[in-house]
């Protein structure tokens, strides 16, 4: 959508603490429409395996943070060697579910949005709320709840930077662009017959 005007990352807006309703709306609508569309379910499998051949390293990491005194160490330790295990186990089989069409790497560094007008003029973001999703070399049909909570991690990563700086009006405000993600992605799939289990899709999305 608006291509020619989409040239600025997502992700420059949540940095900012500002975050553009417009774009979530069409956004979520857009994901939702891809999630009901069609795609044959032997396309692009290497991207599959390429992603769940790093999970073994992944899960031989997460157990070796048992070993330091980090805060991130402390929490291996309380979880246990086999829950971490059993986390990744449950990745893993998530990652090779096909439940829908899905970008798999949807995260706000990949979507491009309107640059923010000149300085003299007094508004927030571009006129149209064009955005543009690009890197689609990861497409796949994938789980449900992986694009959507690929969307929510910079949000999120940006949440507890603002919070940790004292900027709560902030952080509220991006957890309401979050919410509005949700509402107008799950209102979209209804419309479009897509799945009909959105609970399971949003504990994947949190997930």
């Amino acid at each position: 959508m608006g291509a020619a005007q989409a040239n600025e990352q997502l992700s420059n807006q949540f940095i900012e603490g500002v975050a553009d309703k417009r774009v979530a709306k069409k956004l979520a609508k857009a994901v939702a429409a891809l999630h009901c569309s069609q795609m044959d379910v032997s396309f692009n499998t290497e991207a599959r395996d390429c992603m769940i051949d790093l999970f073994p390293s992944f899960r031989s990491n997460m157990l070796k943070l048992g070993q330091g005194s980090s805060r991130a160490s402390k929490t291996a330790v309380e979880l246990g060697k086999e829950y971490v295990s059993e986390i990744w186990d449950n990745v893993e089989a998530s990652h090779r579910s096909t439940d829908v069409p899905c970008n798999a790497d949807l995260h706000a560094f990949n979507v491009l949005v309107e640059g923010k007008p000149d300085v003299s003029v007094l508004q927030r973001f571009g006129d149209e709320g064009s955005f543009v999703i690009c890197d689609w070399e990861m497409a796949m049909v994938g789980p449900l709840g992986l694009d959507i909570g690929r969307l929510y991690s910079i949000p999120v990563a940006y949440i507890v930077a603002h919070a940790l700086s004292g900027h709560e009006h902030v952080t509220h405000h991006l957890i309401e662009y979050m919410n509005l993600v949700w509402s107008e992605y799950a209102s979209e799939m209804r419309n479009l017959g897509g799945k009909d289990d959105l609970t399971t899709h949003y504990r994947n999305v949190l997930g």
